[in-house]
């Protein structure tokens, strides 16, 4: 730290000017006086170094690392002439799978067979007691057979009727839309015939009066 002078004008009066320099204390002081002050530097400053030096430290493993990895390494060449003879001595052996039954047939085969009993016990338990009909009643006739006749040859008859009433209708409107397509085509052919038809004009430039 540069030192401070102070400087101050007395003016003539004969007076002694004090020395107004500012002169820093030593170093050793000023320990002393922080000691008996009782004041200590921080911890966390010196953590600080230590958590620095570590992380150096680690950093330079880092680098070391990647600097063997980077380095060449030689390696031999395979004996392929040996593997090739444990290959040939190597015993064949064919092995074919075996099918394993999946756990889900397992076990839904005897749930299956469960479910089909209880159906069964459900079905006979709600099926109603019978109870054996008396001799007579096996003699006596239960049902009266009465003749019978099926519509079904009405139901053809009414169907060919309506079918040929329905196509003679269909002719019908078909000859008549034929008529009339006919005469339409006669009266737009006498019309256009009209108009082709030449007519004498007299001359505009003639000079016999009319």
């Amino acid at each position: 730290m540069s030192d401070v002078k102070m400087e101050l004008d007395w003016g003539d009066t004969g007076v002694d000017q004090p020395d107004w320099t500012f002169k820093p204390l030593p170093q050793a002081c000023k320990e002393k006086e922080v000691a008996k002050a009782g004041c200590h530097t921080p911890q966390a400053y010196r953590f600080k170094d230590i958590y620095e030096g570590r992380k150096k430290q680690q950093l330079r493993k880092c680098l070391e690392a990647e600097r063997k990895q980077r380095e060449f390494h030689s390696r031999p060449v395979p004996n392929f002439r040996q593997l090739h003879e444990r290959q040939a001595a190597k015993p064949a052996v064919h092995r074919v799978t075996q099918p394993v039954t999946p756990n889900v047939l397992k076990n839904s085969a005897p749930a299956e067979m469960r479910r089909r009993q209880r159906l069964k016990l459900e079905l006979e338990s709600s099926r109603p007691a019978l109870k054996p009909l008396p001799s007579q009643s096996l003699a006596e006739p239960r049902l009266q057979i009465k003749p019978f006749n099926l519509s079904a040859e009405k139901r053809v008859q009414k169907r060919r009727l309506f079918n040929a009433q329905t196509s003679q209708k269909q002719e019908a409107r078909r000859q008549q839309q034929e008529e009339q397509r006919l005469r339409k085509e006669r009266e737009d052919y006498q019309k256009h015939r009209q108009l082709t038809t030449f007519r004498a004009r007299p001359s505009p430039f003639s000079i016999t009066p009319r």
